[in-house]
């Protein structure tokens, strides 16, 4: 989640880091028919750029609307480390990938999975 100062500055809520693994994703739910696939047991593979305790941005071939739901299993040290329900904030072309920046925000989270995401980022869970 980003908000913004006085000066026009973004401003997080949680701090972002680097995090390249890979990632398990479905296509939970959409907001119309027209956006949900088929084979709803149909799963995708993305690449973590980035994560927080409030989101995570994947590195995709598959475009994705805003607020459409994943079901994520992000894979760290070689295991699923964080399963989440995550909304689609935005999503942009990224010409020099050839691939897409997805923007997501957790929307569900466990407690052990977040101070997980805690623990990577060095935060304080409050």
């Amino acid at each position: 989640m980003m908000t913004t100062d006085k000066t026009g500055e973004e401003r997080r809520k949680y701090k972002r880091v680097n995090l390249n693994v890979p990632v398990e994703y479905e296509i939970f739910r959409a907001l119309s028919q027209s956006l949900v696939t088929k084979d709803k047991a149909m799963k995708y593979e993305a690449l973590c750029e980035n994560i927080s305790a409030g989101g995570i941005q994947l590195i995709s071939d598959i475009d994705m609307q805003p607020e459409q739901i994943l079901k994520l299993k992000i894979l760290h040290s070689g295991e699923p480390r964080i399963n989440a329900h995550a909304t689609v904030r935005w999503s942009a072309f990224d010409k020099r990938l050839g691939k897409y920046r997805i923007g997501l925000e957790f929307y569900y989270l466990k407690d052990d999975c977040r101070k997980y995401i805690f623990s990577l980022t060095g935060e304080n869970l409050n």
